[in-house]
């Protein structure tokens, strides 16, 4: 994506948005008097993870509370981890550990974590918003829940909040050519919040930014067309190219 492609298509999204009321998709208004009374029972979640190894987690309610937000402690060496993914995926542990393959482990065992989400009220009745197309996040939590023989605790895939495919559908019918990744979306309606975008890829970042762009979602839905802090075009040319393109390389390096 190059610097040009991302202005013209984050204009194309704001206009859009600023000039239409967006049509609540079907799967959003099962779940909406959960967001807008910031029910106890909505939880938002994002994991990292290098292929079935879970790397970090976040669970935030829907009122901005943080259940849990760590690094996944194996109890074990990084060296170790390494050796348990692809050569390729090598470099998402490092990322998330450091670099040094002969320190362990740092973070909260999944024991601990899956105590913090019970403390949190975690349970079978919750409801679980992720920024997915196929319920990673909801099935690396159920993983963990069932590695610590609590899977009774998991909530069932019909309470499973898939909105990405919300934004997916107002980007298709608003003909921009982004693509849906939380952070480019998330860039080109919040122009001015870089930090989070640029430490995109990490589960509380993901999370801070999934919670966002859901009150984004709504705030049009309910007609209210909040004009974004600026526009996407201004926002560049008083950044300048360079550093217009350091962002947009940030980003392309998300998966």
């Amino acid at each position: 994506m190059t610097v040009e492609d991302f202005q013209i298509g984050a204009t194309t999204l704001q206009e859009y948005l600023e000039a239409n009321k967006i049509e609540v998709s079907d799967q959003a208004d099962r779940f909406r008097s959960l967001w807008e009374s910031k029910s106890p029972n909505l939880f938002l979640i994002d994991t990292e993870f290098a292929g079935d190894l879970l790397l970090e987690i976040c669970v935030m309610k829907a009122d901005g509370e943080v259940i849990v937000d760590t690094i996944v402690n194996h109890q074990t060496q990084i060296q170790t981890c390494c050796d348990r993914v692809d050569y390729d995926m090598r470099s998402s542990i490092t990322k998330v550990y450091g670099t040094d393959r002969d320190q362990y482990t740092p973070g909260m065992t999944m024991e601990l974590i899956a105590e913090a989400l019970v403390d949190g009220g975690f349970g079978p009745e919750s409801v679980l918003a992720e920024w997915s197309s196929g319920r990673c996040d909801y099935w690396k939590i159920f993983n963990l829940l069932n590695h610590v023989g609590l899977e009774h605790l998991m909530p069932p895939r019909a309470n499973s909040w898939q909105f990405l495919l919300d934004w997916s559908k107002v980007v298709k019918k608003s003909r921009s050519a982004l693509d849906c990744r939380l952070s480019v979306l998330y860039l080109a309606l919040q122009p001015g919040d870089t930090w989070l975008p640029r430490h995109a890829h990490r589960a509380g970042p993901d999370t801070l930014m999934l919670l966002r762009m859901i009150q984004l979602y709504f705030d049009y839905v309910t007609n209210l067309r909040q004009k974004t802090q600026a526009r996407i075009t201004d926002f560049f040319q008083g950044r300048g190219t360079s550093d217009s393109s350091t962002i947009l390389e940030d980003l392309g390096e998300i998966d």
